[in-house]
């Protein structure tokens, strides 16, 4: 499938079961790499345009890097997991914390991905993440557990 035929689907669908275009976030990966990055902006733009929103993943390697978060109109920044598996060094403390705020001061959401602990979590709050992704919260799980896992209150 052509990628300027799947804008025109997705906006298709949106119409079609009357979805507020607002609600969808789609996932910029490390694959999107493989693709034209002037075919994979203009059909994010035009995506945008219709109130779609777009997360970059995996921020902080390999394709997704500040230049990709400055060119694309994505609004939530996925910091990889590798970032957390480092928070005890200080260096790449600093590093992570600089980068959160960044990110913040140029308007863009932050989700930190493969927190394992509360320390974790709380360390990544104070830093100004919005999302914590990761084990702390729970492992992937089936849909019927899914459902009655968010179903329970919420433990802080």
């Amino acid at each position: 499938m052509r990628t300027l035929q799947l804008v025109g689907q997705i906006i298709d669908l949106v119409r079609t079961y009357g979805i507020d275009p607002s609600c969808i976030n789609l996932e910029i990966t490390e694959t999107s790499a493989t693709f034209s990055l002037e075919a994979i902006e203009a059909n994010v733009r035009k995506l945008a345009a219709h109130d779609i929103t777009f997360s970059l993943d995996d921020y902080g390697t390999g394709y997704s890097s500040v230049v990709r978060a400055l060119q694309l109109p994505v609004s939530l920044i996925k910091f990889d997991r590798s970032f957390v598996r480092s928070l005890d060094d200080p260096k790449s403390r600093c590093v992570l914390a600089r980068s959160i705020a960044m990110m913040k001061e140029i308007g863009k959401s932050v989700l930190v991905e493969g927190v394992e602990t509360r320390e974790q979590a709380k360390a990544l709050r104070s830093m100004g993440a919005e999302y914590i992704q990761g084990y702390v919260y729970a492992k992937p799980i089936p849909q019927d557990e899914f459902i009655a896992f968010i179903q329970r209150p919420v433990e802080e």
